[in-house]
């Protein structure tokens, strides 16, 4: 009879851990279609200036674009709290998402240039190494806040670990020596310790 209690508990426990691991796995996969779908629709909507020559200063152009790449970043976040940081899918999410980036960067320049946006644009490149990564968490803190403050700032968010061509050419574009660095289009690269220095960089740029 214990032995009967035994092998049935250890099959119950087997079971659940296997429904566990099939619905996370579910999840998992889910979470990464989506990403996919998304980044997809990111280039869609941005080719589309290009190929059907669709008014990038419109409303409705502005919201698809938009929508499609904000979403992103949320799913970005999901994934590398559900896989963590340093999963190959995340990583390759995440080069896939940053050529995604740069292409929306190119078309907001379009965009600040041809439809009167009164618009600055700040990168971000962060490091997530182990001794990097709670100074890039702060800075990324510091950003937050001032985006809430500031709505006419555009922040793009790099992994500059990531091995990609274009990002190492940006780094270099940009003279950027370390990082967590972040940089407004045209000046100097800086690190801030605090909102104070975030904010005076950005005012008096």
């Amino acid at each position: 009879m214990y032995i009967s209690s035994l092998i049935i508990g250890n099959l119950l426990f087997i079971l659940i851990f296997t429904i566990f691991f099939q619905v996370n796995s579910y999840k998992n996969s889910k979470m990464i279609k989506e990403s996919v779908d998304n980044t997809n629709k990111i280039f869609e909507v941005s080719f589309s200036t290009e190929f059907l020559n669709e008014d990038i200063c419109s409303r409705e152009f502005e919201e698809k674009f938009n929508e499609a790449f904000y979403f992103h970043i949320r799913k970005i976040s999901d994934l590398e709290k559900a896989l963590g940081k340093d999963d190959w899918r995340v990583l390759t999410q995440k080069k896939i998402y940053s050529l995604a980036q740069i292409n929306h960067y190119l078309v907001f320049k379009k965009q600040i240039e041809n439809c009167g946006l009164n618009k600055k644009i700040l990168f971000f490149f962060y490091n997530n190494s182990k001794e990097k990564l709670r100074e890039s968490e702060v800075i990324g803190e510091l950003i937050t806040s001032i985006i809430i403050e500031n709505k006419n700032l555009q922040v793009y968010s790099i992994d500059g670990d990531l091995d990609i061509d274009i990002i190492k050419k940006l780094i270099k574009k940009f003279e950027i020596n370390q990082t967590p660095s972040i940089i407004l289009e045209g000046k100097k690269p800086i690190s801030p310790r605090n909102i104070n220095d975030l904010k005076n960089y950005i005012e008096k740029n």
